[in-house]
């Protein structure tokens, strides 16, 4: 953490940034660093439930919910 001490400071926040300017302090920081990760995840989980579904269609229902019983 710094500390900017007294005088004017510029404050601008984005959807994923917020900078701090002083006149001797400049700051840009990421408000939530993981979102990315926690996309890319998701992204692979829906890939690997699409190719579950696909591989082996006859252990689910039309809607894509798991069958209760294959025998």
């Amino acid at each position: 953490m710094v500390r900017l001490g007294n005088g004017r400071t510029g404050i601008e926040h984005g959807m994923q940034t917020m900078a701090v300017s002083s006149y001797k302090v400049a700051l840009l920081s990421e408000l939530a660093p993981d979102v990315d990760k926690l996309e890319k995840k998701r992204q692979i989980l829906r890939k690997m439930n699409r190719s579950t579904t696909a591989n082996s269609p006859y252990n689910f229902n039309m809607e894509g919910s798991y069958k209760t019983s294959n025998r």
